[in-house]
């Protein structure tokens, strides 16, 4: 197969549900924030991806997450919440099982500006949350 996969990794806070008008979802709980980042891979070598493993900050419960690809996620998406930017660890596990690790440098909170708009989120469930009140940030 290959030597080396042309993938890449990207971080974002905005909704990919409206592309036109950019969402960004938070919640604010005891006086901290934080936004719903998707981690997911990219690139021409993307069909020969089986499964992506995550390693996140230490300060997330099981900070060692594995998605397997699959044709509902063909990106290998994975969705935390975050309060604040870090490196993450990636390791691609490509379909002849070789593997290989990256370093992202997060960079969603470059996407944090006043012209999105902030949708407030207060549900217990981090993957759906449900959009409870909608804001513009100022």
């Amino acid at each position: 197969m290959y030597r080396e996969l042309q993938l890449q990794v990207v971080d974002t806070a905005l909704d990919s549900k409206h592309p036109g008008k950019p969402q960004v979802t938070f919640r604010s709980r005891q006086r901290t924030e934080a936004f719903r980042v998707r981690l997911y891979v990219t690139g021409p070598h993307l069909p020969y991806v089986k499964a992506v493993t995550y390693r996140l900050h230490s300060t997330f419960p099981n900070p060692i997450r594995r998605v397997e690809r699959s044709p509902s996620n063909q990106t290998c998406e994975l969705v935390i919440w975050a309060w604040g930017t870090f490196e993450v660890g990636v390791t691609v596990e490509d379909l002849e099982g070789h593997l290989y690790d990256m370093r992202h440098p997060m960079t969603f909170a470059s996407e944090l500006t006043k012209d999105v708009e902030y949708v407030e989120d207060d549900s217990s469930d981090p993957v759906r949350p449900r959009l409870r009140s909608a804001a513009t940030s100022s």
